[in-house]
This record gives structure tokens, sequence and C-alpha cells, in this order.
């Protein structure tokens, strides 16, 4: 529910959003198409689904755990990696920039990844509350 919460806030603050290009009429739709078997949130599942069928070479995050203590599961990503930990900084992070090539995700919409300012935490979307129940009641059980 809080994937479908972050992508609800997203398209509603930015009509430039790739899910506004649908001529949806409301959030049940909206949400549908992300969902639905060709939409972007479902294949991200089915790549989940399917590498848990290679434990071996896939290292599972949950959010909640990497917000709650970064540096710690930094070390376990490391660690699976079998590679010497390096120390990152986990607060007021910067937008990614590479010999002056800068993050750029308009091609999907503007505003899709943003950084918050101080540290690496959860933070509390009221969207969750807005998603509407037919869609809750069809994808709350899914859990990894």
């Amino acid at each position: 529910m809080d994937v479908l919460a972050s992508y609800m806030q997203w398209y509603t603050q930015n009509p430039d959003s790739f899910v506004n290009r649908f001529n949806h009429k409301n959030d049940d739709e909206k949400l549908s198409m992300i969902m639905n078997k060709d939409g972007a949130i479902a294949k991200e599942l089915e790549a989940i689904k399917n590498a848990y069928n290679h434990a071996d070479i896939c290292h599972f995050v949950k959010y909640d755990d990497l917000v709650a203590n970064p540096k710690q599961e930094f070390e376990k990503i490391y660690k699976f990696m079998e590679e010497p930990y390096y120390p990152h900084y986990f607060e007021n992070l910067q937008t990614l920039n590479l010999n002056g090539i800068k993050y750029d995700d308009t091609v999907v919409g503007s505003n899709m990844h943003k950084l918050f300012d101080g540290p690496v935490r959860k933070v509390y979307n009221p969207y969750i509350e807005k998603i509407p129940e037919r869609i809750k009641q069809k994808y709350e059980h899914i859990r990894f």
C-alpha cells in the first residue's frame, strides 16, 4: 500500500506524470493501470517473485529495514557481495551527478524520485488513506 500511496501522491502532485497520460478518470483507474499485468508495479512484483528463485545471487532488502537502519542494511549488502564495507553517508543526500550529468526522471514525469533533507527515514504518506477501497481489497495481501 505504501508503494501505491507513493505513486498516487506523485501523479496527483505532478500533472506530467506518465500515469496521467492515459486519460483515466480517477484514482481507481490509474492505480489499476499500474497494477495490471503490464503495469509499472506489476512488472516489478513479477521480477521480485522470480528473484526469490535465485536467492543465491539476489539479496533482498526490506524498505522498512533500510530506512530504520541504513548502515546495518548496507553492511549486509556488502557482506552478501563479499566486498569490504565502504562507508556511506545517510543524511542530506544529494541528487546523483556524475561528470556534470545529473539524474533526470522527466521521461516518466517530474519528481518521481526526490530526496528529502535530513537523515534517511520513513515519512508518513497521507495518500495511503486515499487509496480506493476496491484497490486495497485487491492488493493489500501482497507481502514480501
